[in-house]
This record gives structure tokens, C-alpha cells and sequence, in this order.
């Protein structure tokens, strides 16, 4: 496997009981591979071939077909030119069109937040912010600690199940962004302010940070993309 290997997190997922009352494995694959997508051990753009995959994780092929054929349906993994399957990327556009919703949906959560959320659900949302800050792993979910916080607790239970689906391509685009110590030392204080406008229950600086934050993230994304039209190749290893 050469130096692609799991994280200890990652490839304790497969130690995990099959069978009754536990996951299946095909699931537990699924947990351990979008786990290395999520921490970065798997890169955006990188192709995996079959074989590597059975490797990797050390199961049978028919695990891993199965495994990917999940996070082909959440949209980390697509079809390679070549034989095999990539981490995905989005396309220009269809970053443009990421950071068009965002900009729609996240605000009014966190208006929602500030008319709805409970001081529990508040008080969840400073606490997973301060374990993000934490640099503490991901266990293989597609929404950060806060991103689930925000989503699920603003009351209404649709927008996390809303959410899901368009954060599996945004985290793609922040594996790339997080390159940038600048952008990661922005958006800690954007978001900062977003909470801090939350906990005050002002409506007006909760939407107004929020859209700021959108807005600063879109603007650093989409000019990574333009200035690195192929930045795929030139993060991976050598």
C-alpha cells in the first residue's frame, strides 16, 4: 500500500461487530473509507482502484463494491476515466451553484436559531464549535460537529436532511480550502461571530454573519479553482 494507510480512528471502524446489533460491513467499509475522504488520507481527485481498496481495508471485493457504490450515492466517490473510481471534486460550476444555496440556507438557519433553537440547542452549538476547534477526528460523518448542531437543532427537522446531501460536496471543496492557514484562521473568527450573534438571539447580525461567512468562503474557493485549474494532480503526494 505504499504510504496510503487508515488512521488508527479509520481502521478501528472495521473492528466494529458484525452481525446482530452491529453494522454491516459493507457499512463499516463505507464508515472507514469516508472517514479517509473527510481527514484528507484519501485526496480530492485521487483514483482508487479496486485492488488498492481491497488492501486498504482488508476485506473481501464484494465489501468494497458494496462500499463504494454508498458513497457513490453521497457523491464522494465518481466513476474515473480509467478503470476504478476517484475521490470527487466539484466542477467550477457547480461550486458556483454550492455557494449560490448556501448563501440562501444557511442564514435562515441561523435565523431559525435565533427564533426557535432552545438554550440547550445554543449552548450544543458553542460546544461543537469549541470541539472543532479541538483539531479532535471526524468518525466518518459527512457534517462537522457545528455543521450537525446548526442543521438539526434550529427546529425545523427537515434541514439537516436538506443539508447532508449538499455538504458532501462542500466538504470536498474545504479539503481544499483548508490548505490555507489564512482562510482557516477567517472562517474560525466568522463563525465565531455567527455564534456570538446567535447567543445574543439578534436575528439581524446572525443572518448578516452568516451570509459573510458564505460569502468569504466562495470568494477563497472559487479563486483557488480558477488559479489551480489542475490542482488535482499537484496535491497529490509525489
Amino acid at each position: 500500500m505504499g504510504e496510503w494507510t487508515l488512521s488508527n480512528e479509520n481502521a478501528q471502524a472495521l473492528n466494529m461487530p458484525d452481525g446482530e446489533g452491529g453494522p454491516l460491513l459493507r457499512d463499516q467499509v463505507a464508515h472507514a473509507l469516508r472517514s479517509a475522504i473527510l481527514d484528507g488520507t484519501l485526496k480530492p481527485g485521487q483514483r482508487l482502484t479496486e485492488h488498492f481498496l481491497i488492501e486498504l481495508v482488508g476485506v473481501s471485493r464484494t465489501s468494497v463494491r458494496e462500499a463504494v457504490r454508498v458513497l457513490q450515492a453521497e457523491r464522494l466517490l465518481e466513476n474515473s476515466s480509467s478503470r476504478g473510481v476517484r475521490v470527487a471534486m466539484p466542477t467550477l460550476e457547480e461550486a458556483e451553484h454550492i455557494y449560490e444555496i448556501r448563501s440562501i440556507l444557511e442564514p435562515a438557519v441561523a435565523r431559525l436559531l435565533c427564533e426557535r433553537a432552545t438554550d440547550d440547542a445554543v449552548a450544543a452549538l458553542r460546544a461543537a464549535f469549541d470541539e472543532d476547534l479541538e483539531g479532535k477526528p471526524r468518525v466518518g460523518t459527512i457534517l462537522s460537529r457545528f455543521d450537525t448542531v446548526f442543521f438539526s437543532r434550529c427546529g425545523n427537522p427537515v434541514m439537516l436532511k436538506v443539508a447532508e446531501p449538499l455538504y458532501s460536496r462542500i466538504i470536498l471543496l474545504r479539503s481544499f480550502a483548508g490548505r490555507s492557514a489564512a482562510r482557516h484562521v477567517a472562517a474560525r473568527q466568522e463563525i465565531e461571530e455567527l455564534i456570538t450573534a446567535i447567543e445574543a438571539r439578534s436575528v439581524r447580525r446572525a443572518t448578516a454573519a452568516s451570509l459573510r461567512h458564505v460569502r468569504a468562503a466562495r470568494a477563497f474557493a472559487l479563486r483557488a479553482l480558477v488559479e489551480n485549474p489542475d490542482w488535482r494532480m499537484a496535491i497529490l503526494p509525489a
